[in-house]
């Protein structure tokens, strides 16, 4: 028997299983009501599809982190996640991993100020290179501590950031040594936006779902003596998803060069 408020770990169910949660509700018959830790999300699973877990499991499960300037962090090894409907629909697309999330400053003005992942993200747009490394560090310490993202990296085959309109990329600025650390071969010198597409792109964050998705129709394109990539396996980089429609476009314009599988690292997370 199990009470409201025990943690739990999935035995399992579907595509859920391996992951931990809480116990938030029972129907007094057969179903218990699960928020899971990592997606925020309740589910409905019998007695049979979940395990008790103890308080010492779940603290296992958070790394400590301390940077260059003494700020300490701990994170929790999360679960790949998708955000959106987009990418979910893409079979090439496997999985998407979100350090932690971003809070804009119109839905969210206490957070985005205070948020450790926001400020750095806003600190790299504007080419910091301490915010820079300290995301770098952030990523390669995390990769040695979590089974995910160690299992993600010695799958793939190369690396590709995402694109940009300016003229030059401020993901550049963390993922080029990023790409030399993991000794990974960065395809992005192959990859640019279609000049065709740069009015619109001025203007993406402020549209409609539907209206980004429309835009990211051809958005990239590929230069020539783009190396061959049949049956690779690739990692995205970029700073924010929120629709995920940028990353969906460019899933698809590698699988269109053969690409078998596309995962997706990014900084921070957010709701549209």
């Amino acid at each position: 028997m199990f009470f409201q408020g025990d943690q739990i770990k999935i035995k399992n169910k579907d595509h859920y299983e391996g992951k931990f949660g809480k116990i938030v509700g029972y129907d007094g018959v057969k179903y218990y009501t699960i928020e899971l830790s990592s997606i925020k999300k309740k589910i409905l699973c019998l007695e049979d599809q979940i395990e008790k877990i103890s308080e010492d499991i779940i603290k296992k499960k958070e790394k400590k982190i301390t940077l260059y300037n003494g700020t300490t962090l701990n994170i929790k090894d999360q679960d790949l996640r998708l955000t959106c409907d987009c990418l979910k629909s893409n079979k090439y697309f496997k999985g998407l991993y979100a350090l932690g999330k971003y809070y804009s400053s119109e839905y969210y003005p206490e957070k985005h100020g205070t948020d450790f992942f926001t400020q750095e993200i806003l600190k790299i747009k504007n080419f910091d290179k301490y915010a820079a490394k300290n995301i770098s560090d952030i990523i390669l310490f995390y990769i040695n501590k979590s089974d995910i993202l160690k299992k993600i990296i010695n799958m793939i085959d190369f690396i590709v950031m995402m694109p940009s309109a300016k003229y030059k990329n401020h993901v550049e600025l963390w993922a080029e040594n990023l790409c030399k650390k993991l000794n990974k071969r960065n395809l992005s010198e192959f990859i640019f936006l279609n000049k065709n597409k740069l009015r619109l792109l001025k203007y993406y964050k402020y549209k409609k779902q539907w209206e980004r998705s429309k835009i990211m129709e051809d958005a990239f394109i590929i230069y020539s003596n783009f190396p061959k990539v049949e049956g690779k396996k690739c990692l995205i980089l970029d700073d924010i998803c929120t629709t995920g429609n940028q990353i969906n476009a460019l899933t698809n314009l590698l699988v269109n060069e053969g690409v078998l599988e596309v995962y997706a690292l990014v900084i921070g997370r957010t709701k549209f």
